[in-house]
């Protein structure tokens, strides 16, 4: 004669199947949350790094001279040095301005919270333009030359040509990553007898997922990276 299961013993199978169902769906829930976490943690960290090396080679390479000329006063250096950092106040680059706190006959101090940032490359004979705006981080480069207007208004000129007209402009940031870059530094004006100090530009770089605020914890990350980069050209032949 064959024995049933009794009502308990079902019970207790069906109570150990769902408890095995409920682990099996949770670890294969956490893995899920674990893999995206990484792959957004990859995405930002990837984007940060490549950043800041762009950052450091361009200001490493640093040499020759900018002088930023106001547009009242022609032949009048307004900011001359390595590197000038701006600070731009709206989408357009006729906002961009040098935002100094301190300057007399030889140094210039920059202020913190700009956000573009000027690298004159007399040997590689060309000026990079590093521009953050909306979350996009974007570098572009034109020509060498030694002088470049700039009106009260902003708007960096080469021989008359506005900037984003002149040269290439590429984001450098990854698809579904926002980006917030800060510039502040020092550069002694070049044609000084003596330099008591390299230029350098302080870097600070916040780079986190797309609309982070609105993401869960599982599908969002965020780094942020602080440095100073000093410029390796010593321009004795000054």
């Amino acid at each position: 004669m064959r024995k049933g299961f009794t009502l308990l013993e079902l019970l207790i199978a069906s109570s150990i199947f769902a408890i095995v169902m409920l682990i099996t769906t949770a670890t294969f829930t956490w893995a899920s949350s674990y893999n995206n976490k990484l792959g957004e943690m990859r995405k930002t960290s990837l984007t940060a790094r490549k950043i800041m090396e762009m950052l450091s080679q361009d200001i490493r390479m640093a040499n020759g001279d900018i002088k930023l000329i106001r547009g009242g006063a022609p032949g009048s250096p307004w900011i001359s040095g390595e590197v000038v950092v701006l600070r731009c106040s709206a989408p357009s680059i006729s906002s961009c301005v040098p935002n100094t706190s301190f300057q007399n006959n030889a140094d210039v101090v920059f202020n913190q919270n700009n956000n573009a940032l000027l690298i004159a490359q007399k040997d590689r004979e060309k000026v990079v333009l590093y521009r953050l705006n909306n979350g996009s981080f974007s570098r572009s480069e034109v020509k060498y030359l030694s002088s470049y207007d700039l009106a009260h208004t902003g708007l960096p000129l080469r021989g008359g040509v506005p900037w984003s007209d002149a040269g290439a402009t590429s984001n450098i940031n990854s698809t579904g990553t926002d980006v917030e870059v800060q510039f502040a530094g020092y550069t002694p004006k070049v044609e000084s007898a003596t330099r008591k100090q390299q230029p350098f530009v302080k870097i600070r770089l916040v780079a986190q997922s797309e609309n982070y605020d609105d993401l869960a914890p599982a599908f969002r990350s965020r780094i942020e990276l602080q440095t100073s980069v000093t410029t390796r050209f010593y321009n004795i032949d000054k």
